[in-house]
């Protein structure tokens, strides 16, 4: 690994030393970011079983890219630190650096080459998306060969082959895949379509030995018993139509059998799929759309056992939501998480503007477990009503009601019973145009539920100062703890307080931004 750092960062170093360099363009930006911890007892096992809040008390994360084009030839690197970081792992304190994202392209007529690191997606990525958000910690690209080559202008076919990345190393697994799109108009009629294929080869001594050993322990019949296989083949077809005001979409894919643990982390040999179609209509002042999912069993790794981690690693395909997701503090509280095991959802939500300065916007998601005997996971009504008072005053208010199976999201024991909530919401907007407050928004928000944590209030003032300056001050307040999750520093009837602080400056191409935040676990 310490030959790859050094050796791109010689390349880096020959390109920026080269006279050549006055004939090219260097592009880059930096990102850094700092965190201090500070423990609350009150907030339970957050803050006292983590090493941060015991012992570094301080992380610090930064991304450092940079690009050199010349003469048609494009490299790109990216320098990475993470220092005493909490961002990969909540548990734990995280410390390394160095160059291990590179790579070089080159066009040569219709073929694009890429060698070294890349991002790539075949369509909407549920057999293969190789992306990043590094704020959040994410990064699975692909180190290896792409290549892709431009049949017409509008068909193309992409092939690639490499390692994912992580952390600063490689998996030992290797990827391959296939890709063929393109889209034509015919008429009226707008087409788009798709097919991929990908394989995943397991590595003999990170996987295949030791699922041998556990499929021998979780079977004690030997008639019970299956192989391992190395490889497992996914196939997808994709396509979209739309013509005027209407519109339809449709995604499938499958694979062959392979290890996969069931819930209770017992090795089952079962092939996948997945399928997931939606359908909208717009037409003036309505907008409707329709969405329904069903998969079992379909996960793309790069090996099963990352399927264990509860840190996000080794997804080689990404499978989107079929619920709508929240942007409002208390409304996003209870996420569903996509169950590669299994899962049956439908969705829809329409959008009416009444006239200029009304609108209604109502949304429906049920999610279902087909494998659990079609037990409830996740279901939400979600509605809002928007106004226009005037062009400098505007307000939203809504409502949401959410089911939600803590014991399958969160991997909470049995008996944990399932969180029902009732959540009201108001937004209100501002400008006034001074010198000093060009604007302010203003959210309010109450959670009410017998369950988990109890109900919880949420307010948040935001004011932009100038147009370089908003500061956001907000606070969510667990106001009636519940009894049987209480944390023991928690008096009885005593109020919880999670303020934020943030504030952000923008100077020209840079960013600043500071903030003081207290979360729950």
């Amino acid at each position: 690994m310490l030959r790859y750092k050094l050796g791109w960062a010689a390349l880096v170093l020959c390109l920026m030393g080269n006279k050549a360099l006055a004939q090219g363009t260097v592009r880059g930006d930096l990102t850094l970011n700092t965190n201090f911890y500070r423990n609350d007892a009150r907030l339970g096992q957050f803050g006292t079983n983590t090493t941060h809040y015991e012992r570094q008390l301080s992380g610090a994360e930064g991304w450092f890219f940079l690009n050199y084009n010349n003469q048609g030839f494009d490299f790109n690197v990216r320098y990475d630190f993470f220092h005493n970081s909490n961002l990969l792992n909540p548990q734990e304190a995280f410390s390394d650096q160095g160059l291990f994202f590179f790579n070089a392209n080159k066009q040569v007529g219709n073929l694009h080459i890429t060698i070294g690191s890349f991002y790539d997606q075949f369509g909407s990525g549920i057999l293969f998306r190789a992306y990043e958000d590094r704020l959040i910690g994410l990064d699975f690209a692909m180190t290896g060969l792409k290549l892709q080559y431009d049949i017409k202008p509008n068909l193309r076919l992409k092939g690639f082959t490499g390692r994912q990345k992580y952390r600063f190393d490689l998996k030992p697994q290797v990827v391959m895949g296939l890709n063929l799109e393109g889209n034509f108009n015919k008429g009226k009629w707008n087409v788009s379509y798709g097919a991929s294929t990908v394989k995943r080869t397991l590595d003999q001594k990170n996987d295949i030995e030791p699922l041998a050993t556990k499929i021998k322990t979780d079977h004690p019949d030997y008639e019970d018993w299956f192989v391992p296989k190395y490889n497992v083949y996914g196939a997808q077809a994709y396509g979209s139509l739309s013509r005027g005001r209407f519109s339809l979409n449709v995604d499938a894919a499958t694979k062959t059998r392979e290890v996969i643990f069931d819930y209770d982390i017992t090795t089952m040999n079962k092939p996948g799929y997945y399928a997931e179609a939606g359908i909208s209509y717009f037409m003036k002042g309505l907008g409707i759309n329709l969405k329904a999912k069903r998969g079992e069993y379909f996960s793309i790794r790069t090996s099963p056992y990352t399927a264990l981690n509860p840190i996000a690693e080794g997804q080689v395909g990404y499978l989107p939501p079929v619920n709508r997701l929240n942007s409002y503090r208390l409304a996003a509280r209870y996420a569903p998480a996509v169950q590669e095991l299994g899962e049956l959802g439908v969705s829809g939500d329409v959008n009416l503007k009444i006239n200029k300065n009304n609108s209604l916007f109502f949304n429906y998601s049920d999610i279902y477990q087909p494998n659990l005997l079609n037990e409830t996971l996740f279901r939400e009504y979600f509605g809002t009503f928007y106004h226009k008072f005037s062009s400098k005053f505007k307000a939203t208010i809504g409502y949401q009601n959410i089911y939600y199976n803590q014991k399958i999201y969160e991997g909470k024991p049995d008996g944990t019973p399932n969180v029902q909530t009732n959540t009201g919401f108001l937004e209100v907007s501002y400008k006034t145009n001074k010198r000093y407050i060009r604007s302010l928004r203003f959210e309010a928000h109450y959670l009410s539920t017998e369950q988990d944590l109890g109900d919880f209030a949420f307010g948040l003032v935001e004011l932009n100062v100038t147009r370089n300056i908003s500061l956001t001050l907000s606070d969510m307040i667990n106001t009636a703890p519940n009894p049987a999750t209480r944390n023991a520093n928690v008096a009885e009837g005593e109020m919880v307080h999670y303020p934020t602080v943030f504030l952000l400056i923008v100077k020209d191409q840079t960013r600043f931004t500071a903030g003081y935040i207290k979360q729950v676990e």
